[in-house]
């Protein structure tokens, strides 16, 4: 009889929390919100605009933004504008340095497979020895990067 009635309190117990731990639980964001700056500029392959370039900004000092990185990819006038993985134009304040792929992208291997510029703008290690594009936001003004101008040997350049 005290097994029965102990089972009834405790199925009855169960059945309260259940009942009043329904709603939704309400989780709170924490990460600190960052001002965006917009990033945008132009670029050109043997001088001539070319669409399909991913274009990224990354930051020199990764405490910036919590480290936020922008893309882009080129359109057919070679301008690009550089959205952060939360997909918001722009990019904090800071010094940042763009790397360049044109290629296709594997889902399977997660990166460019034929980068056509042959991982010649890929390194954003700031003591590489290749180009390095470098370029400041300033937070609440939009940012303009000077026009660039990638080189690709002939054979592997758009028409």
């Amino acid at each position: 009889m005290h097994l029965r009635r102990f089972s009834m309190l405790t199925l009855a117990g169960i059945a309260l929390c259940v009942a009043s731990c329904g709603g939704q639980a309400k989780i709170e964001n924490t990460t600190p919100q960052v001002a965006l700056t917009e990033v945008s500029g132009k670029l050109t392959v043997n001088g001539k605009p070319t669409a399909g370039v991913q274009v990224t900004g990354s930051p020199v000092n990764t405490e910036i933004g919590g480290g936020m990185v922008g893309r882009g990819e080129t359109d057919g006038e070679g301008n690009f504008t550089l959205v952060s993985l939360d997909a918001k134009k722009g990019l904090p304040a800071g010094d940042y340095v763009l790397t360049f792929t044109f290629g296709t992208y594997s889902m399977v291997q997660r990166k460019i497979v034929d980068d056509k510029f042959n991982g010649a703008y890929t390194d954003f290690n700031l003591n590489s020895g290749k180009p390095e594009f470098k370029f400041l936001v300033t937070q609440g003004q939009s940012t303009t990067i000077p026009p660039v101008d990638l080189q690709m040997e002939e054979t592997a350049a758009p028409n």
